[in-house]
């Protein structure tokens, strides 16, 4: 999904998020987004929709989770800055570590250097990317995949 320059607040984009079809038939709930856009919690509820045959969650509802939270941040902290600019995941990696038989919570943070990392680049060559790398934890806290994703931001004209 590619996103181009609407500006919206963190309420609108959470329900946009929850209201997903893919996210809400998934069990994907976005918990909270913060007002700046730097943080965001996102829960992956088990329940009969996304568990496969061993009653775990399915390994697509666990990466789906994981895909557009960073270019969806990225997209509206620009956007709030004034740029107009195009956000999607660009690459994505998972390490899953253990089946995923309780829900599951990720945290995402974009932090300042992150940010001035962009802007820059956006500044000197109009695009650039960024690998995020972050975990899915059971409700107990221990980790149950590994991700990767790079999101990938874009000036357009």
């Amino acid at each position: 999904m590619k996103l181009t320059s609407r500006k919206l607040n963190a309420n609108q984009t959470k329900w946009m998020l929850r209201l997903f079809p893919p996210f809400l038939l998934g069990g994907i709930w976005c918990r909270y987004i913060t007002p700046d856009f730097r943080k965001s919690e996102v829960v992956v509820h088990r329940y009969w929709l996304n568990r496969n045959l061993t009653g775990t969650i399915f390994g697509g509802t666990i990466f789906s989770a994981g895909d557009p939270f960073q270019a969806i941040m990225l997209w509206q902290i620009f956007t709030n800055k004034g740029y107009k600019v195009e956000s999607w995941l660009k690459s994505a990696s998972i390490n899953y570590i253990k089946p995923a038989s309780s829900d599951l919570i990720i945290n995402f943070e974009i932090n300042e250097d992150q940010i001035a990392e962009f802007e820059a680049g956006l500044k000197a060559k109009g695009k650039h990317s960024h690998k995020f790398h972050f975990e899915l934890k059971g409700k107990s806290g221990q980790t149950v995949a590994k991700m990767t994703a790079e999101a990938y931001l874009r000036v357009i004209k």
